[in-house]
């Protein structure tokens, strides 16, 4: 959340105008009538010339508020966004002076070439519904079309580089998900397995992990611990929060192999914002593998797009075609934040394994089969996308480039920096932050310090993000619109 304040943003003036020019209220929080019953309450409880920090201080008192996400900290976040827009609205306030940078959903922005694309995804996508034959039932291996998943696999692998015959694999042993549900799935499926071969399933990531992660694998719940059980590796900022090789070997010193494990890696991650080594990902995956035969790699690779064709390429290129590892990997995919189809829930799982694609499709079969006919269309419109096109999502890639690089120089030289950041930003590299790599700014605090401080200070509102090395707010650009901290960049 970004608050412009008076005089350096001139808030008076956008308050006028936007008063002046009545225009659509937007949030990214469903449903709108949840927000405005929540911003009734906290207008009954205010007076009409409350400040934006008392707005703020109401809001997280509210236990109502509080209680409606418990354990999902970034939709709480972004719902207490929204009602803080539709109250600082009510009370005469642009709602514009807020803008939510918790969530990491993506909005459209200010790229005509971008929203030139946008409308002709689904132009595409409505002509393939209307030129197709209806087909009733359902889709019993819950693969989607093989078409639709080999025209996609091929469009992107200009950024894994497959071998011929390992794309021709992938292809086989591939399904349209339906994004994140992917995950709960895949993690399902490997729980099934385990207790019908009367044993837990052990989930190993490292604490830098995407946070719906340890939701899917039901880490916050303890009555589930019959099911799986879960390990944490505690990552370092010297490498980027990201496992390392030294931690695998450490894991496996103090734990040993298990039949049924799985180890959950972002290359490109969130929350941090940074990217892994292309040789330190070779040599993790490596070490996995050496030590346990058995174990299941998912590599969780959905933002990996915004990195140029040229970095994807070199990333992957350690492990995607070397025969040690390749057949332990299952990837997740998704083109909610590569392609801004957030909406959509548009993915695909695959792997070069028939068997491991068998082993980890089976939750997917049993829960979300029956779903893949307008996403096979979905997908063969992004596989007939043009080079002009592509060039336009990069515009987006690289809007967020600027403004992750922006805020970054924001946050850090704010008066109030030294009072809440640490002084040394350790897993923080200028090259992540220059380049395309995701749309997410990953902040450490002093101690003591939270999100709220952070919020209450500089008018920024992230998600607080506790990890062994300390405590970090996590931002999110993707739902700036038009040129907001890239002012800022040096």
């Amino acid at each position: 959340m970004f608050i412009r304040t008076t005089p350096f943003f001139k808030q008076s003036r956008h308050t006028l105008k936007y008063l002046l020019q009545p225009r659509l209220f937007h949030t990214t929080v469903r449903p709108r009538t949840q927000i405005e019953k929540f911003a009734k309450e906290i207008e009954s409880q205010l007076p009409k010339n409350a400040t934006l920090q008392q707005v703020f201080e109401a809001i997280y008192n509210n236990e109502d508020i509080t209680n409606t996400f418990p354990g999902l900290a970034i939709r709480l976040a972004s719902l207490r966004a929204g009602v803080a827009r539709k109250v600082w609205e009510s009370f005469g306030n642009n709602p514009e002076d807020i803008q939510n940078l918790s969530i990491g959903a993506v909005e459209i922005p200010e790229i005509q070439g971008f929203k030139d694309y946008i409308k002709k995804f689904f132009e595409k996508t409505s002509e393939l519904i209307v030129n197709t034959p209806p087909k009733l039932g359902y889709d019993l291996l819950a693969q989607g079309d093989y078409e639709a998943r080999f025209a996609i696999l091929k469009k992107m692998n200009r950024y894994y580089g497959f071998n011929e015959e390992n794309l021709k694999k992938v292809a086989e042993n591939s399904s349209i998900s339906a994004g994140v549900r992917s995950l709960k799935d895949v993690a399902e499926s490997l729980i099934m397995t385990a207790i019908k071969n009367d044993s837990k399933h052990v989930f190993i990531q490292p604490d830098n992990s995407f946070p719906v992660w340890f939701n899917a694998i039901e880490k916050p719940f303890k009555n589930s611990d019959c099911r799986r059980v879960v390990h944490m590796i505690g990552t370092s900022p010297k490498n980027k929060l990201h496992v390392s090789t030294s931690d695998v070997k450490e894991y496996y010193k103090k734990n040993g192999p298990h039949p049924y494990e799985s180890w959950y890696l972002t290359p490109v991650g969130n929350p941090s914002g940074t990217r892994m080594q292309a040789e330190e990902l070779k040599s993790v995956c490596e070490t996995i593998v050496s030590n346990n035969p058995n174990a299941v790699i998912i590599l969780d690779i959905v933002y990996t797009r915004t990195l140029s064709e040229e970095n994807g390429k070199k990333l992957f290129a350690g492990i995607i075609n070397n025969e040690k590892v390749i057949n332990n990997i299952l990837f997740i995919e998704s083109f909610s934040k590569s392609h801004g189809l957030c909406s959509e829930r548009l993915g695909l799982c695959f792997s070069t394994s028939a068997e491991l694609f068998k082993k980890c499709h089976q939750g997917l079969s049993s829960f979300s089969g029956g779903e893949p006919r307008l996403k096979n269309f979905q997908l063969m419109a992004l596989a007939s996308m043009s080079d002009e096109e592509e060039a336009h999502v990069k515009e987006m890639h690289n809007f967020w480039a600027r403004e992750r690089l922006g805020l970054y120089y924001y946050l850090t030289n704010h008066p109030q920096a030294k009072e809440l950041f640490d002084d040394v930003q350790e897993h923080i590299s200028m090259e992540d932050l220059q380049n395309s790599c995701g749309m997410y700014v990953l902040m450490k605090l002093k101690p003591g310090k939270s999100g709220k401080d952070v919020l209450m200070a500089t008018g920024t509102l992230g998600v607080d993000t506790p990890l062994a090395s300390g405590n970090y707010v996590r931002f999110s650009v993707g739902t700036i619109t038009k040129p907001t901290y890239s002012q800022y960049a040096k």
